[in-house]
């Protein structure tokens, strides 16, 4: 069966690309026929990890060049994954074997989304959501939706490191992004290789992973280009450390808010002798804002380091395993992908209680996967959407007592592990081939 993606180009460094990237190599394992259409694509096909992309160039008329893709490619599904897409409906009147896979983040839908997503179902289509949360909405405001998978993780990379294993080097064109880089068969002896021996250690084609970090040295914000991964655990000098992985978006990741919860935190010496926040983002960005800057306002600028640049799955686990808690204060989620992948790696989480984040990390005494801070207020966003702010310090106390309680760290942890099992994306794999075959049996 031929399957045809319309998502964020392979690569861009998107939750959407990561997604379709992820379920389109497993369908194509599956026995399907795989392409897609890429926004950001160059103006020619291209293969990004062995998958064929058609152009959608940002200079061209989308709607146009989508319906000229799927004339080469004549498919018999299409799954479009991210969000609401301006022409969809219109595309879906000329191909009804379409699967709309989108996220609902807030309180609320739009009444375009909500006709344009109907108009999808009308025509032959399906809707599905994201997660539990986003199929209530859509089914709130009366929205056909068939119902909800969730996001995945790779099994084989995202798992609890020990220390001997967080310490490894690795060669970069071992990695998927190393190997779509460049072609390692050609420059690396070390390819395929996760723990090499000295000789390919000191191979000259043997490359480290590497990241940039940036954080507070010497009365300044200093930039430190260029650090081996296996190096960045001793940044921390042994402190307990909270974690956050995501954009540096203002509307949504609220990153100010944790910045101040965590400031609230430190209320003692000793408790910034102990203690230790860093964040996976761009501290400088045109969609969110300065957090050096508000680090330093906040007087934290000493317990606060970021790192950023494009990683690679290995490397992103490393992140989460040198952590001791995944933390956010997003007002919303379509589903939470960071959430998942650091549950696969044992870590436990404090998020605030809402959208996703409540289903995923779980109130329940007896299985939470870690701690949700109470909802303070909201941000009217438009006359149809709300977003939901995290009580700073709610958020604070949650911080402090999943620091202060070692058991309650251990139980989540364990809780997260048995929690994501059933989640890998093979497994999704055969939900999505259950459905896609029923859609095109109906047709």
């Amino acid at each position: 069966m031929k399957i045809h993606f319309l998502s964020n180009s392979l690569k861009t460094n998107s939750g959407f690309a990561i997604v379709t990237k992820n379920l389109a190599q497993e369908l194509r394992k599956l026995g399907h026929i795989v392409t897609m259409s890429g926004m950001q694509t160059s103006i020619t096909p291209e293969y990004t990890y062995g998958i064929k992309s058609y152009p959608i160039p940002s200079f061209v008329d989308e709607g146009s060049q989508f319906k000229e893709n799927l004339m080469n490619v004549d498919p018999d599904v299409v799954i479009y994954v991210g969000e609401m897409y301006t022409d969809l409906c219109q595309l879906a009147k000329i191909f009804p074997r379409t699967v709309c896979y989108i996220p609902v983040e807030d309180l609320g839908i739009p009444r375009h989304m909500i006709y344009d997503l109907n108009t999808v179902v009308n025509n032959g289509g399906k809707v599905v959501a994201q997660c539990s949360y986003g199929f209530n909405e859509m089914v709130r405001h009366d929205v056909q939706a068939t119902g909800y998978i969730y996001h995945g993780y790779n099994e084989k990379v995202f798992k609890p490191l020990d220390k001997s294993e967080l310490i490894c080097r690795y060669c970069f064109y071992s990695t998927e992004v190393g190997k779509e880089s460049l072609d390692p068969r050609k420059l690396c002896g070390c390819y395929n290789c996760t723990i090499p021996t000295a000789e390919q250690i000191f191979c000259p084609k043997f490359k480290d992973e590497l990241i940039t970090i940036c954080k507070y040295k010497n009365d300044k914000w200093t930039e430190i280009p260029d650090l081996p991964i296996y190096q960045l655990k001793n940044e921390f000098n042994n402190k307990f450390v909270y974690l956050l992985v995501g954009q540096n978006h203002r509307l949504r990741k609220k990153i100010d808010r944790l910045l101040m919860a965590f400031s609230l935190l430190l209320d003692s010496q000793q408790m910034k002798d102990k203690l230790h926040l860093h964040l996976h983002t761009q501290p400088q960005s045109n969609t969110g804002i300065n957090l050096l800057s508000l680090a330093s306002k906040l007087g934290i600028e000493n317990n606060v380091s970021f790192s950023y640049g494009s990683c690679s799955e290995e490397a992103i686990c490393r992140l989460y395993n040198i952590s001791n808690v995944h933390v956010t204060a997003s007002s919303s989620e379509g589903f939470g992908l960071t959430h998942l992948e650091s549950m696969a790696c044992g870590i436990c989480q404090i998020a605030p209680d809402c959208t996703s984040m409540t289903e995923l990390i779980g109130k329940d005494d007896k299985d939470k996967r870690g701690l949700l801070a109470k909802i303070g207020d909201s941000d009217l966003i438009s006359a149809e959407i709300t977003r939901q702010l995290v009580d700073i310090s709610d958020l604070s106390t949650k911080m402090k007592e999943i620091y202060t309680n070692k058991e309650l760290r251990k139980k989540c942890s364990e809780n997260c592990l048995e929690f994501v099992k059933p989640y890998t994306w093979n497994q999704l794999a055969v939900k999505w081939d259950k459905l896609i075959r029923e859609l095109v049996k109906n047709h």
